[in-house]
């Protein structure tokens, strides 16, 4: 075979690889490509069909986390964008969550007992000062909080006043708080929780206080409340709130006219919830969320070479 003939042939054979393997090669890596979607698809739906069963508030955090995985591998995020996508994320979730899975504690059970101090009569009594106690045993850990909240019994009105409420430790127990002075109940890291204006009106179900976070460790004692009572007006009718008499977990003093230590302290529960400046940093991650999947919805991969 001569030089040139052999040259052509070889040129022709390269030409070939090139215009007619190369596409079919593609064509084969892509038909691998879109079975193996197809089976993946599969996989998420018997995993989606197994999900049927759980609580709608699950479906939708699962739902979220599908969502959230998938913008993570279209690397349509940096590092940096990844890590802060996953901080918010979190925050989002735990703000969603119910307040019985983010084990928020209730100190107390409600046995059929009910109180109007200090929310409802307190001008009936002269009250000007009232303690209540909680128990170490009661909480199962370190116990962040930033809000109070108190469950009607009896409805009826709110009395009219300022109510300036502190938290500290006290080495006093439950049963065991000082009737003569509220100064003598008082420990350490006495914290201002916040000042509040009641105006009277109905009895809410709930009466919740927010103010200044307060983080209570157990072991540095038991849990002190002290309510300081100004220019108390009382309404028509008394309101009661749902109280715990058995003098396990929780008890009271009230100081006025008369200084009163008895068993009768407020089921309270206990809340940490987010800050307004919290809530605006939750709402922007959540638009940049939103932004996001908008964002992943509308990037198509370039195809492979």
């Amino acid at each position: 075979m001569s030089g040139n003939r052999y040259e052509k042939l070889r040129a022709r054979k390269v030409a070939f690889l090139l215009v007619v393997q190369t596409p079919r090669f593609r064509v084969r890596h892509q038909i691998r490509r879109h079975l193996s979607q197809r089976a993946s698809g599969k996989r998420l739906a018997a995993g989606a069909a197994s999900l049927r069963v759980l609580p709608s508030h699950a479906l939708r955090y699962t739902d979220v986390f599908q969502r959230y995985f998938r913008i993570l591998k279209g690397g349509v995020m940096n590092l940096r964008a990844k890590f802060v996508f996953s901080i918010g994320l979190l925050g989002l979730i735990l703000l969603l969550l119910p307040s019985t899975l983010r084990a928020d504690p209730i100190i107390g059970t409600f046995n059929g007992t009910a109180n109007c101090i200090p929310f409802s009569c307190d001008a009936l009594f002269g009250i000007s000062t009232y303690q209540q106690v909680y128990a170490s045993s009661a909480f199962t850990g370190v116990t962040p909080f930033n809000q109070i909240n108190f469950f009607l019994a009896l409805p009826g009105t709110l009395d009219s006043g300022t109510y300036t409420i502190d938290f500290s430790y006290t080495s006093q127990a439950v049963n065991g708080l000082s009737s003569a002075s509220p100064s003598a109940n008082i420990g350490a890291d006495e914290t201002l929780f916040g000042t509040f204006s009641l105006g009277g009106g109905a009895t809410p179900s709930t009466l919740a206080f927010t103010g200044n976070a307060f983080t209570y460790n157990p072991a540095m004692g038991n849990l002190l409340m002290t309510i300081n009572i100004s220019g108390a007006s009382d309404g028509a009718v008394s309101g009661f709130y749902d109280t715990d008499s058995s003098g396990s977990v929780t008890s009271r003093a009230f100081f006025g006219a008369t200084n009163v230590a008895d068993s009768a302290g407020l089921v309270t529960g206990f809340a940490s919830v987010p800050e307004p400046s919290s809530m605006l940093l939750l709402g922007t991650g959540l638009l940049g969320l939103l932004a996001l999947t908008a964002r992943s919805k509308r990037h198509v991969p370039p195809t492979a070479c």
